[in-house]
């Protein structure tokens, strides 16, 4: 009888043990947990704080530029038909008509250019190139919101589609591109001089990329 009463308390020491046990392993993954989400968060804090500070360099920039425009004179967005003479001729593409206006209205102006190419695919579809430029110079506020992401070092990869800073060596010119995996369409967005805010869409992204460095993005930087 006695040997039966030792091992009931023996058996349920190893119980009590155990379970103690498991619940200091839950105490332990619920605290890991949590420092891994504070851990997060503060990363998650930082890059906005980083974000801040890049939107404000950039706000900074912009303004600093359109103060020696405006020093000069240079006060109203020209006309698309000026932009329309930096569309390039793309190889095996058949450029068409350009289309575009210029808009002012309560104080600001700015002017749009769609510029759009095409060609005969192997299947007897046709393929799509499209550029389109935007000169805001009588409208600082609207470029600063159309480009608020572009000099955020901003990265998306899904399984759809992978949005990310494009790189560019010029003075003055930042952009992005957004390229779809299964169609492999492709959208590179870029703020020029921080006055310019231009488009480029194609079919595939090498024809994207070929388009924007066909235009002349370093002379448009100067302006």
């Amino acid at each position: 009888m006695r040997l039966i009463a030792i091992t009931f308390i023996a058996l349920s020491s190893l119980l009590l043990t155990s379970c103690l046990c498991n619940k200091v392993k839950d105490v332990k993954d619920k605290m890991g947990d949590a420092t891994r989400d504070i851990k997060n968060t503060k990363e998650v804090l930082e890059n906005y704080k980083d974000i801040g500070k890049n939107v404000q360099k950039s706000m900074d920039k912009m303004e600093e530029l359109a103060e020696k425009r405006r020093e000069r004179g240079d006060t109203v967005a020209m006309k698309y038909q000026t932009m329309a003479e930096w569309m390039p001729e793309i190889e095996g593409y058949t450029k068409l008509d350009p289309k575009g206006q210029r808009t002012k209205m309560a104080g600001i102006s700015y002017s749009t250019l769609t510029q759009r190419y095409e060609r005969m695919a192997e299947d007897g579809s046709k393929d799509f190139l499209e550029i389109q430029l935007i000169d805001y110079n009588g409208s600082p506020s609207m470029y600063s919101m159309a480009t608020a992401l572009l000099n955020t070092d901003m990265e998306i990869d899904s399984d759809s589609e992978t949005l990310r800073s494009y790189p560019i060596d010029i003075e003055n010119v930042s952009a992005m591109e957004t390229h779809k995996k299964k169609t492999g369409k492709t959208t590179i967005t870029t703020g020029i001089a921080y006055r310019f805010f231009g488009t480029v869409k194609a079919d595939s992204r090498e024809d994207a990329v070929k388009a924007l460095e066909s235009l002349p993005l370093k002379d448009m930087s100067k302006l």
